[in-house]
Order: structure tokens, then C-alpha cells, then sequence
């Protein structure tokens, strides 16, 4: 899609190779990982014009991409850091809600020399002398002023194998292949033991692992990658992710959220994330502004809409969370968060026969029945899943069962365990509330350290 002869793009101060994607600023390079850098030169190719979502997919993923959406979002995320834009307020990159994207800034554009091979070689070789010089000078100069946004956008530049291993993990994490994912990254690790990148991928890849030590292994790569690159708001959310679901420990976990908003304050993740925090610690009001915040940043999200359906129903939002849910189904049909949503909304909202319809439409006998039955199947499926790490996880088709009594025993073992994201959210789960006398519950918010 690319014209195919420009060579070079300037806009506001910065240089765009077009056929190396290079990007430059004062004579310095940036470091920009290969798939922002081909989403920046698409666009700014194609400056003032509409790029469909579409085909941004089909020129850098491909159709055998499985998780797309989220590289896209991610590399116009980092593009955005290393312009200095905001999606709110953009500069340069314009989000067109549900079909793609707009470079918007004033672009100068150079086509390619019809000079003989050999003079293009002087010319490069002498330009590449000024722009050391030039990069040398700016490296004085911001050191001499203090200025952090050198130490920002410095880096490694990884070499060709390094990042061909962490895209090919990249792409085994999304297909849920974690293991090989994690093969190819440490390799690409131990290629460039600089490099933050691949430690902080290696901790995501950790946290979807079911072994109890990947909580301390993903800990120390989180650790490793922030040695390398202190300003990485990806591992300071990952360790936030880290301390709010496998620690349970809700200051420090506030706190590497902050450090990441710091960092990159336009990434919905970290809204969503905060969404989440603020929800189990029972401050409603914030909850909500930051789910709203996380949408607002990203409106053509599925996954963020139905959070926000979730950040409504636990705030006692029912009628709202609702809506929401359904909202994300016409989007996504078979979105199964969106679908448990809307279930549990219609059993608060104590609409039964709409409930058991959305099981199954065809099914015939009481709604109640239809419930039981359901939630028997799923919790079956669930404790036939070796990977199962939590005996909190059969709470939730407990509770739908309407076997009340034995969640609350499957949250006070997951709660001694010390693990399941359900023993958090138990503290605010809308059917248990004719529960929260119970002395079990007491149990679960000593271990979560919100009693006394």
C-alpha cells in the first residue's frame, strides 16, 4: 500500500526513512520495534488520508494472525510515546472510531534519487559522518540539561535475529503456545542481555503459566527488564498486574500503576488495570471514571467495553452493565466475558426466564432448572482442567448453581491458598450480597488484609 517512490518523510522535527523505517529526532534515532515502525511509515505515506484497520492487518499480520487488534493498538501506543501525541488531543495520529487510523500532521516527502549508485554511497557515508557528530552534540547537550526523554527513547537497537525471536514468541503467546513462546524469548534474551523487551514478554508469558513458581519467575523478569529499561511502561504494568492478582497487594500495586501511568498515561490497559484495583478496594466513583478513561482511550475495544460492563455490575450498576454486555454481543456474538456479564446482570435484576434464554433458547423447563443444570456443566469442565491453579475458580458456577454455601467454601480454600482473582471481587460480587454476614466472609477479608 505504500507509495513505492518516496524515500524519505519529515514532519514537526522528525525524519521517517521509508525504506529502512528508520526514525529519527535531532540526528538521533529512535528505537521503534519493527511493527510500530511499519505502522508509522504506512500511515505517514499515506498523510491527510484514512487507513482502514483492515488493511493495516493485512499488510503487517497477515490472516493468520490470531491476536492483531492487540499489536495494533500496542504499536500505535508506542508510536504515540515516541512522538509525543495523545489520542485524546492528537498531533499526529487521528483514531477513527471502528475503522482505523489518520495521520494527520504536515508532511514533507522525498522521492528517490535517479543519481548513480556509487554517488548515493558518498552522500550516505557523509551524511551518516554529520549525523554522528550531530547525535554526539544532542547527547552533550540533553546530559548537560538533564533532559529525560533522551534516556526515554535511547535503547538497544536489537539485532535482526533478536527481534525475529521475539515476534516469533510475540505470535506463540497469542495462539497459547507458552512454552515455546517462552523458548524463543529467552533466546532473544540471552542474544541481547540488554534488551528490556524480551524479559518483560518472558513475565507475561509466566503469569498465564499454572505452576505456583511462575509468580517468582515472572517477578524476577520483571525485575531484569526494568534494570535495562527503568521507563517501560509495559513491565511496570505487568508488575502491577503482578502484585494486584498474585500478591494481592493493593498499595504496591497502585504504585507501579502510577509509575506507568507516568510513563504512558494514554494506555488504556493501565486505566483498565486501575478499573480493577479500585473495584476490589471498594471506591466505586473511581472505579467507574477509570473504566469510562480506559473506553475513551480505545472506543473500538470490545474487551474494554465489556470491563466496563463488569466495573458497572460490581458497582451496583445492574441495569447499566447490562446494556453495556449486550452491547459488546452485538459486536461479538460468542464474547464469552460479555455473555457472563449479561447472565449474571439478568439474575440480579432477578430475570430469570431471560437468563436461562440466553443459555439456550430452545431449552424447555423452568428457568431455574435450566440455571442449575448449566452451571453444573460448566463447573464439571472446570474440575476436569488440570491447569485449574485455584480452588476459588468453581465460586462462580457455585454461586449460579445457587449453591451459595459451597462458594463461599471454594473462596475461603482459595483464599488460604492465596490465590484466584475471584477471592478479591467475592468482596463485592452482587449475588452474594445477602452473604456478607457470614463468618466465612470474614475470613476472606483477613486474607485479603481489609479487616481490622
Amino acid at each position: 500500500m505504500e507509495s513505492t517512490d518516496l524515500r524519505r518523510a519529515t514532519f514537526a522535527g522528525f525524519e521517517l526513512d521509508l525504506e529502512t523505517r528508520e526514525l529519527w529526532n535531532a540526528g538521533r534515532r529512535i528505537d521503534l520495534a519493527p511493527q510500530p515502525s511499519k505502522v508509522l511509515a504506512i500511515l505517514v505515506s499515506y498523510a491527510g488520508r484514512l487507513v482502514e484497520r483492515s488493511e493495516l492487518r493485512r499488510r503487517i499480520w497477515g490472516d493468520s494472525w490470531l491476536d492483531w487488534e492487540t499489536g495494533l493498538h500496542q504499536a500505535v501506543r508506542r508510536i504515540r510515546v515516541v512522538l509525543g501525541d495523545s489520542a485524546t488531543e492528537p498531533r499526529f495520529i487521528e483514531t477513527v472510531p471502528r475503522r482505523g487510523y489518520r495521520f494527520i500532521a504536515e508532511v514533507e516527502t522525498e522521492k528517490r534519487s535517479a543519481l548513480p549508485s556509487g554517488f548515493r554511497f558518498v552522500w550516505g557515508a557523509a551524511l551518516s559522518a554529520l549525523l554522528l557528530l550531530c547525535s554526539l552534540a544532542t547527547a552533550h547537550g540533553a546530559l548537560s540539561r538533564g533532559d529525560s526523554s533522551s534516556q526515554i527513547l535511547a535503547g538497544p537497537v536489537p539485532g535482526e535475529e533478536s527481534l525475529r525471536l521475539v515476534e516469533e514468541g510475540r505470535y506463540l503467546l497469542s495462539a497459547g503456545k507458552v512454552d515455546s513462546a517462552l523458548d524463543k524469548l529467552h533466546q532473544a534474551a540471552e542474544g541481547e542481555p540488554d534488551w528490556a523487551e524480551p524479559w518483560t514478554m518472558i513475565a507475561e508469558a509466566e503469569l498465564i503459566r499454572p505452576q505456583p513458581a511462575r509468580v517468582e519467575r515472572a517477578r524476577r523478569a520483571l525485575e531484569t527488564a526494568l534494570v535495562r529499561e527503568p521507563e517501560s511502561s509495559r513491565a511496570w504494568l505487568l508488575l502491577a498486574r503482578l502484585r494486584l492478582w498474585e500478591e494481592w497487594d493493593w498499595t504496591g500495586a497502585r504504585q507501579a500503576l502510577q509509575r506507568a501511568s507516568q510513563i504512558d498515561g494514554q494506555d488504556p490497559e493501565v486505566w483498565q488495570l486501575l478499573a480493577s484495583l479500585e473495584t476490589v478496594t471498594g471506591r466505586s466513583d473511581e472505579a467507574l471514571m477509570a473504566a469510562r478513561r480506559a473506553m475513551e482511550l480505545d472506543p473500538v475495544s470490545t474487551a474494554l467495553r465489556v470491563d466496563l460492563g463488569w466495573t458497572l455490575y460490581y458497582t451496583g450498576w445492574t441495569q447499566e452493565a447490562l446494556a453495556e454486555c449486550r452491547r459488546s454481543l452485538e459486536l461479538e456474538p460468542h464474547n464469552p466475558s460479555a455473555r457472563q456479564c449479561a447472565l449474571q446482570s439478568l439474575l440480579v435484576l432477578e430475570r430469570k426466564s431471560e437468563a436461562a434464554s440466553m443459555i439456550d433458547n430452545n431449552a424447555s423447563g423452568e428457568p431455574a432448572e435450566i440455571l442449575v443444570a448449566w452451571a453444573s456443566s460448566q463447573l464439571e469442565a472446570l474440575e476436569s482442567q488440570a491447569t485449574c491453579s485455584s480452588s476459588a475458580a468453581s465460586a462462580t458456577p457455585r454461586i449460579l448453581a445457587g449453591d451459595i454455601s459451597g462458594a463461599l467454601d471454594a473462596l475461603v480454600a482459595g483464599a488460604e491458598e492465596g490465590t484466584g482473582w475471584e477471592v478479591p471481587f467475592a468482596r463485592v460480587e452482587p449475588l452474594l450480597a445477602a452473604w456478607r454476614e457470614d463468618p466465612r466472609f470474614l475470613q476472606i477479608e483477613e486474607a485479603l488484609g481489609f479487616s481490622g
